[in-house]
């Protein structure tokens, strides 16, 4: 056991991000200057003071900034940018010059993850493990046995806390490395989940690894190829025999929790007024409540802002949506100053939600508006607020039909409406 949660946590620390070498193209190379000028220049120049300049964008490296453009809070005015134009973005604005970004991942790629050797486990061992792992039910997720790790914060409330006393202030200095597993390099932050003695681990470029938590030996991997780059993800879901995993391109996929095998694929439909999937990204992992399979999605500028969707666990089909920015004429859709929906973006979810069972309530955090300007001059119609909901948020939706029942923002509370 103290061997197995050692593993974990060193896989953890080397699956944090590690640029890797851009490919390389014969076409000539982007003007970074000129990019910034038409793309960057009106919030990022010192006389504007809407966004760090660049110098203070020095301290940055470039892969931060490169993760920014391509799906965190730059993305909004990277817009319609080729993956080379960014790359070029990052380089002229990163304080580092030692570092590299990831290659962007053309659709039809065999296997883009160019995969560092990891030792495979022999067959014998690898159908040992798996004939002893027990299918995920609710109750495991419910009360997680110590010796797992089946949600990304442990337990369903995200006290991410972990039982197991086999390390202790004591001996916490006697440890050691007890193996370790390269991983391909890139943006990714993935929490692994660890059930009877196997490891499941989400790395990039949408890439799926079961490995032999005691060993770190190879199981089995299964790579995705998305259209576009691969995005920051966190993690997984688990749950019976099957394994549930957000791609870059908006899709939900089940595995085989045993061989990889994927069972089903479910894209995410984007609805109007947004026109371009490249503006959403599935950062967090999913939440598997009951039957169904909750996941935020994140929007930086897309039109219309973020969602939350949960899917049926069995299918992948789509079973509600929540929009994180209400409709003109929804519970709160008067709170965007009287601005078209069009005109109201950001409010992603970029983090898993909790769920409390004896309420049956899922709680998700909503982020912050990404153009604030047409909000700050109070509308003088009466009927309206620029209280811009569900942004700065705390919702709490039944997971049974994706209706709110509270939320809470910025220091102000909405009972149900």
């Amino acid at each position: 056991m103290r061997a197995t949660i050692a593993a974990a946590a060193l896989l953890f620390a080397t699956a944090l991000p590690v640029p890797a070498m851009a490919q390389e193209s014969s076409a000539p190379a982007p003007d970074a200057e000129a990019v910034f000028k038409s793309h960057c220049s009106k919030c990022h120049e010192p006389a504007i003071q809407r966004a760090p300049d660049r110098e203070q964008l020095r301290s940055r490296t470039v892969q931060d900034i490169f993760e920014a453009l391509t799906s965190g809070v730059m993305q909004p005015m990277a817009q319609g940018l080729a993956a080379d134009e960014k790359g070029a973005l990052a380089s002229l604005l990163g304080g580092r010059t030692d570092e590299r970004v990831i290659a962007f991942v053309p659709r039809g790629t065999t296997d883009p993850a160019a995969p560092p050797a990891i030792k495979s486990a022999p067959e014998s061992v690898a159908a040992a493990l798996f004939q002893k792992a027990r299918p995920v039910t609710a109750a495991m997720l419910n009360t997680p046995p110590a010796s797992d790790w089946l949600l990304p914060l442990r337990t369903y409330d995200a006290n991410n806390f972990s039982l197991l006393t086999g390390i202790n202030r004591k001996n916490v200095a006697k440890l050691a490395e007890a193996w370790r597993a390269p991983l391909q390099a890139g943006p990714s932050m993935p929490t692994p989940l660890v059930h009877d003695g196997i490891m499941y681990l989400q790395t990039t470029p949408d890439v799926v690894l079961a490995l032999n938590a005691a060993t770190g030996e190879l199981l089995w991997r299964h790579v995705y190829v998305p259209d576009g780059w691969s995005s920051q993800k966190m993690g997984l879901a688990l749950y019976g025999d099957k394994l549930y995993v957000p791609t870059s391109d908006l899709h939900l996929i089940s595995l085989d929790a045993k061989t990889g095998a994927v069972l089903w694929d479910h894209a995410i439909e984007i609805r109007s007024p947004a026109k371009d999937h490249n503006e959403f990204n599935l950062r967090s992992a999913p939440l598997i409540v009951g039957d169904k399979l909750i996941q935020g999605v994140t929007a930086a500028g897309a039109k219309g802002g973020g969602f939350i969707v949960a899917l049926d666990i069995a299918s992948g089909r789509e079973l509600w949506r929540f929009n994180t920015i209400p409709r003109p004429g929804e519970p709160g859709g008067n709170s965007w100053n009287g601005l078209p929906i069009e005109a109201r973006t950001g409010a992603s979810v970029w983090d898993q939600g909790s769920y409390d069972k004896d309420l049956n309530l899922v709680y998700f955090g909503v982020s912050q508006t990404y153009d604030t300007a047409p909000l700050l001059k109070r509308s003088p119609d009466p009927s309206v607020t620029n209280d811009a909901l569900y942004t700065d948020s705390t919702l709490a939706l039944n997971p049974d039909t994706g209706k709110l029942v509270w939320q809470k923002h910025v220091g102000k509370f909405s009972s149900k409406h």
